[in-house]
């Protein structure tokens, strides 16, 4: 012990285990305590493996006792030997997790301050041969005062007392201490109980207070299957009231649980256990699944929603609970279920719609979580609301997610509200999502007329007209309907929530408005023009900081990095060979010509290409605003020539999901991107 051994000022603590047979567990308990006490007492009840061995290399004292089917017997040999101030007696099976054991010292100087004799230590019971998985935690009674009349009562499941009383005990904090007891592990659970069984009938016949031991007895016949018998001491310990742990209720109401016969008798018990354990959550669990068995669905949404919210606060009890993460879920499919077997009245339906619109609305502007959204949905449409708002933001989600169940709301919608603008539009989206684009711009170009002054719903249906246009090979009025929004002032929505939304629809009718040019054969220099535009529209986009550590290792061929948002930089793009417009002085060679072989077996010659090329931007005049763009080409095997014009920035080519460059990789043409960079510096010459 002496290698071991610290003084710790003036308390003195002693660490004391009964053991037999125990070696593994044993040495696993005292490593974790080793450094914080000043002496191990180990009282051994016949072991014949190296128990004792291991015991002495940590420097314990070793004390024999014969076993006599007494627990407590040992328990006080341990405590007689002792000459700490403080005792923790824990078992072998027991050990501090996460080096909690060196705040010992300080939760008996709290302990002490405060007068408390007794400290309860959360006490977790892990199934080692299942990864250490949690069955249950409580709160066991593992350190107290060593002091005149304090001994352990009980053959087994042994208490301590001072006199003819309990020890008077608080709890301390898990985050100071913590246990894991792997004594019910699966493979000892069983043999384990039985010999428990065996010392508690022998205590039950002799003993003056037998309600000590009606709790040990429901864990014990529970544990061996025996459902009657647990039932039997289950009542019995909850008429005597002497025992403040919820495990006995809790097993009774799980035998209760298991025959529907008995339904009554589950009801009355759980009510029960919430009005004794009020902060424990799976007793309103099981209330709630009793209220809805009764057909209270009401009711049980109310409780089971108790039960979740006592879940999240329950924080340290002394109490135990099995409301895990599992449960929790499970809770809440439950709710869900039942709110739809609820009948509202015509006040409970619109408070539940209200609320369920304002968590749609949650989940779409603040969570972004379409999935969540999708599900609250379906829930606001199954209640068949009695005002078009709720109806009108499911039909917009649906359409948005291009559901078909869409399809039901938007019947549902025109024949329960009057048509307005909106309502039109989200009619028009309907029949996009059914190819029926002719009827999608039949629908639209009246409501588009009858301006309303909505800024979004008007942004919103040039959006979809100028779709179905392009969708019907009408290539001229889908690029009307797109220069309307690509050069709609956004002015009156400048500080609004609808600010965002309505700048992405420009970008996007922008860029759809100069694809459409292109494919119109309109002239390079109009495209460019109106490119010019689009940049005045990015103008305020920061440029995407690149990670040259991280991106350095790619193999691939690497020429530009830009924001993964990648459709807010992409410009235009064309099938034109840029040099047709470009004169010789405008490129300038940086870089030395890199030598490649041809394709040709027969031709080893090697041809000289330029590897690099810095072009000037023509779609700026001004000097303090000229962008350097980076210009990297290469020959295919096939010798066409593809050209990308990027900025100066890096980028793995596998990393673009931009159609534009997808298509470029994907034929076999000529083919020219232009991306411009948002408020690139000019580098220096």
């Amino acid at each position: 012990m002496a290698k071991h051994k610290k003084k710790f000022g003036k308390i003195k603590i002693s660490a004391c285990y009964i053991v037999k047979n125990a070696a593994n567990d044993l040495r696993r308990s005292l490593e974790s305590l080793v450094k914080c006490v000043d002496e191990i007492i180990v009282v051994d009840t016949g072991s014949t493996d190296s128990t004792v061995a291991v015991a002495e290399e940590f420097g314990a004292k070793i004390f024999h006792e014969p076993w006599q089917d007494d627990f407590s017997a040992p328990r006080n040999v341990a405590l007689r030997e002792a000459t700490g101030d403080w005792i923790v007696f824990i078992d072998s099976d027991e050990y501090f997790i996460k080096n909690t054991a060196k705040n010992l010292r300080a939760a008996i100087k709290q302990a002490r301050n405060k007068n408390i004799p007794g400290l309860l230590v959360k006490w977790v019971n892990v199934d080692a041969d299942n990864g250490n998985k949690i069955i249950n935690a409580t709160y066991v009674l593992r350190i107290f005062e060593k002091a005149a009349g304090v001994h352990y009562v009980g053959k087994i499941h042994e208490d301590v007392y001072s006199g003819d009383e309990p020890l008077n005990r608080a709890m301390i904090s898990a985050d100071l201490l913590t246990l894991y007891h792997t004594g019910y592990s699966a493979t000892i659970s069983r043999a384990k109980a039985e010999r428990n069984l065996k010392l508690l009938l022998e205590e039950l016949n002799t003993s003056d207070k037998p309600e000590r031991i009606y709790a040990y007895l429901v864990d014990a016949y529970y544990a061996v299957e025996d459902w009657t018998n647990a039932e039997k001491f289950a009542r019995l310990d909850l008429e005597a009231r002497k025992n403040p742990s919820n495990r006995p209720i809790s097993i009774l109401l799980e035998i209760l649980e298991k025959d529907s016969s008995r339904s009554e008798e589950c009801f009355e018990f759980a009510k029960l256990a919430v009005e004794r354990y009020p902060k424990v959550p799976e007793f309103s669990a099981v209330l709630a699944d009793c209220l809805a068995r009764q057909g209270d669905y009401r009711g049980a949404v109310a409780e089971m929603q108790r039960a979740i919210d006592k879940f999240k606060n329950y924080g340290e009890q002394f109490e135990s609970t099995n409301f895990d993460e599992y449960r929790l879920r499970a809770a809440q499919s439950l709710i869900d279920e039942w709110r739809e077997k609820i009948i509202f009245t015509p006040e409970e339906k619109r408070l539940e719609v209200s609320r369920l619109t304002q968590e749609l609305v949650y989940c779409v502007e603040v969570l972004n979580d379409t999935n969540a959204a999708i599900r609250i949905a379906g829930k606001i449409f199954a209640l068949k609301p009695d005002e078009p708002e709720p109806v009108e933001r499911v039909a917009s989600i649906y359409t948005q997610c291009k559901l078909v169940a869409a399809f039901e709301v938007l019947d549902y919608l025109k024949k329960n509200f009057p048509p307005t603008r909106y309502r039109s539009l989200l009619q028009s989206q309907g029949y996009m999502l059914k190819k029926n684009y002719l009827e999608a711009i039949k629908i639209a170009k009246p409501a588009l007329d009858a301006d309303d002054g909505n800024f979004m719903t008007t942004m919103m249906l040039c959006n979809t007209l100028g779709q179905a246009h392009w969708r019907i090979g009408d290539i001229d009025n889908a690029l009307k309907y797109y220069a309307r929004n690509a050069k709609r002032n956004l002015a009156p929505v400048k500080n609004t929530l609808s600010f965002p939304q309505a700048e992405k629809m420009r970008r996007e009718d922008y860029d759809n408005m100069l694809f459409n040019m292109h494919n119109r054969n309109f002239s390079r220099e109009k495209i460019f023009e109106e490119t010019l535009g689009f940049n005045k529209l990015l103008a305020h986009i920061p440029r995407f900081k690149h990670n040259r550590k991280k991106h350095a290792a790619h193999k691939k061929i690497r020429i530009g990095y830009i924001s993964p948002d990648i459709h807010f930089h992409v410009v235009a793009f064309f099938v034109y060979n840029l040099f047709a417009i470009m004169t010789r002085p405008a490129l300038k060679f940086l870089s030395t010509p890199t030598t490649r072989r041809t394709t040709s077996p027969k031709n080893s010659a090697q041809t000289s290409t330029p590897s690099e090329i810095f072009l000037t931007s023509p779609l700026t005049k001004s000097p303090r605003r000229l962008w350097r763009m980076k210009l990297i080409f290469w020959l295919n095997w096939r010798g066409t020539r593809r050209i990308i014009l990027c900025p100066s920035w890096r980028i793995n080519l596998r990393q673009f999901k931009c159609r534009a460059l997808a298509t470029l990789i994907r034929r076999g043409l000529t083919r020219l991107i232009i991306f411009l960079p948002i408020n690139t510096p000019t580098p220096k010459a």
